[in-house]
């Protein structure tokens, strides 16, 4: 576990090293944006722009998920 604990913080320090910031707040605030945009009355009348939307909600949700976990692991660690 301690080794463990040492590869998270050496790997932490890299990312702040070289400006890497896994910005949660702007995600949502993004995620919060295209959501209400698939919930207007004529989002469906453009389907390629519909569809792109849907994809890029579903990314963003993914990248959440993906950020969350890696910091509940971090702190985990700790």
């Amino acid at each position: 576990n301690s080794e463990f604990k040492q590869l998270f913080d050496k790997a932490n320090r890299k990312l702040n090293f070289i400006g890497v910031i896994f910005d949660l707040e702007n995600l949502h605030s993004q995620l919060i944006d295209l959501k209400a945009q698939s919930e207007t009355e004529k989002f469906w009348s453009d389907n390629q722009k519909a569809k792109k939307v849907m994809v890029e909600i579903n990314e963003i949700e993914q990248n959440i998920n993906l950020i969350s976990n890696f910091e509940n692991r971090l702190k985990e660690a700790n």
